[in-house]
């Protein structure tokens, strides 16, 4: 452990590792196949750092398995790991912590892993976390791989609330990601793996949570069936909150496709700015992307309180930017509780439309679209579809595009500036370039409004 492997490939033969408490590679180029570890017992407490990852210095990087792989040519191959990783700092550096692999420099290819390492976080932090239940980093390849270790961060008021804090099921970056699951949809095992808890009293500028993926280029088939968990104060005057059940950040983001989350999010505590959280994703930049039959069942529950900015909530995605949807299905409630300085956008689909690419096929909302009495702001958007939109946005138009799930805004909700309710968009009122009309679209929800 530690050193650097010069071994190109190992098959360990489906052969088992029992006990370890330290990784079984500190930094290796090698390819590694079919190799087993269980019950490892690993604690980091301030006595390794590994110099020069991505050319900068003073990192903590683990995983079970590898610590560091920085061969391009490598494969991870039908290897799992089950146990416990504690990483416990009290330094200032960033960390990259993995249930298998905690970061690989290159395009690598990993398939068939399963993780069963649980991850646990706390100390004094205040450079970047980016922790994972697969592979914390990489720029490579997933597929087939599925988390069933769940990881808890506690940080309590011991961060600077400074730099990023990214946390995902399977991986917080890679290029396509395929086949991937986080959790379980077995039976007995529904609600016991996967889920991701966050805490803290000084959290970072930016948190970025999702079952599957942070960044990646395309997400094909992926399931979440993880909780996400977040609750804590942003102390940094630009701190926001971001989740989503399969991706939580879309700046590289081309393809989602034939993706599902069943998993509950749950966001509360404290940011300065805007707060996304959505069923499938966060969607953010100009770039096109395209959606096709995504579907979410997970509840969705934003409870925080945003002191500067608006928040934007919506069952499967936040908010859309050139975007083309098409068969996108919410069956999960969505309810916002918390507080916000400027604007709520609540939406069965979508939380605000920014500017629209296309709708096709079916965008079918079933799901409660709630705005409780606790909530409050400037002003409120709730729609059984969409909440808002802003001036950019053009025609609605698709061939099935309907909301069945009642709207509530329980009595006691407040708005300064109004609340506005629509069975399809809860306002048209800040599309004032383009004058846009709703063209094929359908609500059949109830709609009730202060207890009646």
């Amino acid at each position: 452990y530690g050193g650097t492997n010069v071994v190109e490939y190992i098959d360990g033969g489906g052969h088992k590792i029992t006990g370890l408490t330290a990784p079984l590679f500190g930094t290796t180029s090698a390819s590694i196949y079919d190799l087993h570890l269980e019950d490892v017992n690993i604690g980091y407490y301030n006595n390794t750092t590994y110099d020069k990852v991505n050319g900068s210095t003073n990192f903590v990087v683990m995983g079970a398995l590898v610590c560091l792989l920085n061969n391009k040519n490598a494969i991870i191959e039908n290897c799992s790991a089950s146990g416990t990783i504690t990483i416990n700092e009290t330094s200032t550096i960033h960390s990259y912590v993995g249930g298998l692999i905690g970061c690989s420099l290159s395009t690598h290819t990993f398939s068939g892993l399963v993780n069963k390492v649980n991850i646990n976080v706390s100390g004094t932090l205040s450079k970047s976390l980016y922790a994972a239940g697969c592979v914390s980093y990489t720029d490579g390849s997933l597929k087939d791989c599925q988390n069933l270790g769940n990881i808890n961060i506690d940080l309590g008021d011991n961060t600077s609330g400074a730099y990023v804090m990214v946390v995902a099921g399977i991986s917080t970056t890679c290029n396509d990601i395929t086949e991937c699951t986080n959790g379980s949809d077995k039976k007995d095992e529904l609600n016991k793996y996967g889920n991701i808890t966050i805490r803290g009293d000084k959290l970072y500028e930016y948190i970025r949570c999702s079952g599957i993926t942070y960044l990646a280029t395309n997400i094909y088939k992926c399931n979440n069936y993880g909780k996400l968990d977040i609750g804590g104060t942003q102390t940094h005057e630009d701190g926001n909150f971001t989740a989503g059940g399969i991706f939580s950040l879309a700046t590289n983001l081309n393809t989602v496709a034939d993706c599902k989350n069943y998993g509950d999010i749950e966001l509360s505590g404290n940011s300065n700015k805007n707060g996304h959280v959505a069923g499938i994703g966060v969607l953010t930049g100009s770039n096109i992307i395209t959606l096709s039959n995504v579907y979410n069942y997970g509840n969705i529950t934003y409870s925080a309180t945003s002191s500067k900015a608006a928040n934007y909530i919506g069952g499967i995605l936040n908010t859309t930017s050139k975007t083309e949807l098409h068969n996108a299905y919410n069956y999960g409630n969505v309810t916002a509780n918390g507080t916000t300085a400027t604007g709520l956008y609540l939406g069965g689909i979508v939380g605000r439309l920014n500017s629209v690419g296309k709708f096709s096929g079916d965008i079918i909302n079933e799901g409660v679209v709630r705005m409780s009495a606790s909530a409050s702001g400037k002003c409120a958007y709730v729609g059984g579809l969409f909440g808002g939109c802003n001036t950019a946005v053009r025609d609605i138009t698709g061939d099935n595009i309907y909301s069945r799930g009642p709207i509530i805004v329980e009595e006691g909700a407040t708005a300064t500036d109004g609340i506005y309710i629509g069975g399809v968009i809860g306002s048209l009122v800040e599309a004032t370039t383009h004058n846009p009309k709703i063209i094929g679209v359908k609500s059949a929800c109830e709609i009730l409004a202060d207890g009646r």
